[in-house]
């Protein structure tokens, strides 16, 4: 079992239109930031015609939703303004991985999770359901958790600093031990 966990945020959405897709299917495509290398799921693209680098990370990823019955919490999660982070995860050996360049062997008895370079497009269908699961994030994916009273923390702490500073008695360099005096 090899568990791949994809950090991002969406920093861009759209709808793919209808006219692009097969008729039923819907569509979104997300421009994100991660940290996730295409070389982490799709290893080296040395043999890939053409070569490529692989260790840049992901940039784009589409999701293909064969019908309107197809991950519809996935759909809405995706679709909301207010969400942001995410981390998409999936046992690679539950997928068919297909890396755009290589020859692969079709495999329909799994979900489809398709490399093109720096963009990942990934299909569901309602068979698959559960394999591919997206969990939304408090954080991205190299952001630390920021309390929402940061700016309050940040002047007490700022107001303590001053308060030591202007203190009496104020310290010399006498005041010291000898190894930090003059």
């Amino acid at each position: 079992m090899t568990e791949i966990k994809i950090p991002f945020t969406k920093t861009k959405f759209s709808h793919i239109p209808a006219s692009k897709l097969r008729p039923g299917t819907l569509g979104i495509e997300l421009e994100i930031s991660t940290n996730f290398l295409v070389y982490d799921l799709a290893g080296s693209f040395e043999r890939a015609v053409p070569p490529a680098d692989s260790k840049v990370p992901f940039e784009k990823i589409a999701f293909i939703f064969a019908d309107n019955n197809t991950e519809t919490a996935f759909y809405q999660t995706l679709c909301d303004d207010n969400q942001k982070q995410f981390e998409l995860s999936f046992d690679k050996d539950k997928i068919f991985l297909n890396v755009e360049g290589f020859a692969n062997i079709i495999d329909k008895t799994k979900p489809e999770v398709r490399v093109s370079f720096k963009n990942l497009l990934i299909f569901f269908e309602s068979k698959f359901s559960g394999i591919i699961k997206l969990t939304t994030a408090s954080r991205g994916p190299d952001e630390p958790d920021i309390p929402s009273n940061i700016l309050q923390i940040r002047n007490k702490a700022i107001t303590a600093i001053k308060q030591a500073l202007n203190s009496e008695p104020k310290l010399s360099s006498k005041d010291l031990s000898s190894a930090y005096q003059n």
